[in-house]
């Protein structure tokens, strides 16, 4: 049994000396590496898409993390909600600000680097491309500015953050910067993709949610206020002007009817996240699949009984005193907060209460009932609601 281990063993190492060293190179077979992939104007196009694609993830990426919702409970207008304390730990914390290295929405963080790599990746190819250099520079300007939101959430929810404008590599560490740095760095970049007036002041029909002048004024004039930079309010006015005298934009006749699936990308809306129920293939098995929205189930009415709403889970109840403090007849009040002593009155609906229930809901995104029509995989992923992140208001 020795002799024939050791003439096997001797055997297969004369081989590994006779071969040559091409069995060192991998040649891939079925998919296309970065470094070759980018060589056409319709491959930037794509790379640009992908850029696009983690403003979707937002919502639930393994973790509930709406930007909406997030922001809302760390104010005081909205509680966390859900079934008991226990529920979602990571947002009862965030509520009371006493998250913690892992008890904190770290998907928020993901997406939003996700987001800033892709955009990075586009910015760095885009001069190696033989294309028309206008449509070029347009791509470059929205990269740009999707690149800057992405950092905007971070920055408003971190402060301090590692900020980079090439991509880095192993083993991917960089400094931390500090906020006000990064501050400027969001704004340069902004100013650097308005410069090269590249960008549409309003999206064209059928590309509703691409980035366009008018958004990118509306995030320099939110970041500059944020700031409190003086020195740029009076570009940050000139801009807001420039968007009333476009024409482009009017103020909706119906407040109520602007969160309905009819008033989305209705005269107001400057910039929506877009989201689809129709053929909506979104998972708990494949999360950042192409589809819908969680966040209307999320914050729907627990236990539902009634022809106009989905049944939901009961979070981001609304505190009574965020209703009250419109004055009566205040369109915003009906038409962005349901009161259900109200409506049931008005209906006969019904619902069960779970924790931290106040009786209000967020009309503007709750679930309507048929919100999710035309789903494949799971309804409660599937709601076609956009999110409203920039309006004519």
């Amino acid at each position: 049994m020795k002799k024939i281990f050791l003439l096997l063993s001797t055997v297969f190492a004369l081989g590994l000396y006779s071969c040559s060293d091409n069995f060192l190179v991998v040649e891939s077979k079925g998919s296309i590496l970065e470094s070759n992939y980018y060589n056409s104007a319709d491959r930037l196009y794509s790379g640009l898409v992908a850029a696009y694609d983690p403003l979707q993830w937002f919502d639930y990426f393994y973790q509930y993390n709406s930007l909406n919702m997030v922001s809302d409970i760390m104010a005081d207008d909205i509680y966390t909600g859900g079934s008991n304390e226990g529920d979602q730990p990571i947002l009862v914390k965030a509520h009371y600000y006493t998250a913690t290295s892992t008890d904190v929405p770290n998907m928020i963080w993901t997406t939003a680097y996700s987001g800033i790599n892709r955009s990075n990746i586009v910015i760095a190819k885009a001069p190696e491309i033989e294309m028309d250099e206008a449509l070029k520079a347009k791509f470059v300007a929205e990269a740009k500015i999707l690149k800057a939101y992405y950092y905007n959430v971070l920055w408003k929810f971190w402060g301090n953050i590692p900020y980079y404008d090439e991509n880095l590599s192993f083993p991917y560490i960089t400094d931390q910067v500090p906020a006000d740095q990064v501050y400027q760095n969001i704004i340069t970049t902004i100013e650097d993709a308005l410069a090269t007036n590249a960008l549409p002041v309003k999206a064209p029909v059928g590309e509703e949610g691409r980035v366009t002048k008018a958004m990118a004024y509306m995030l320099y004039t939110e970041v500059v206020l944020y700031q409190n930079d003086e020195s740029r309010f009076n570009t940050a006015f000139q801009y807001m002007k420039e968007i009333i005298d476009s024409g482009q934009y009017s103020l909706a006749s119906d407040f109520k009817g602007i969160w309905e699936e009819e008033g989305e990308w209705g005269p107001e809306s400057i910039w929506e996240i877009n989201f689809i129920s129709e053929g909506g293939v979104r998972s708990w098995d494949a999360p950042l699949a192409t589809g819908g929205n969680v966040y209307p189930v999320l914050i729907g009415i627990p236990g539902y009984v009634g022809n106009d709403f989905c049944d939901g889970w009961g979070f981001s109840p609304v505190a009574e005193s965020a209703y009250t403090m419109y004055e009566e007849g205040d369109i915003r009040r009906d038409g962005g907060i349901l009161n259900f002593a109200k409506h049931a009155e008005e209906t006969g609906a019904s619902y069960t209460a779970r924790w931290q229930d106040t009786g209000y809901f967020l009309l503007k995104y709750i679930g309507r009932k048929n919100g999710n029509h035309g789903y494949t995989a799971d309804p409660n992923l599937n709601y076609g609601n956009n999110q409203r992140v920039y309006r004519y208001a």
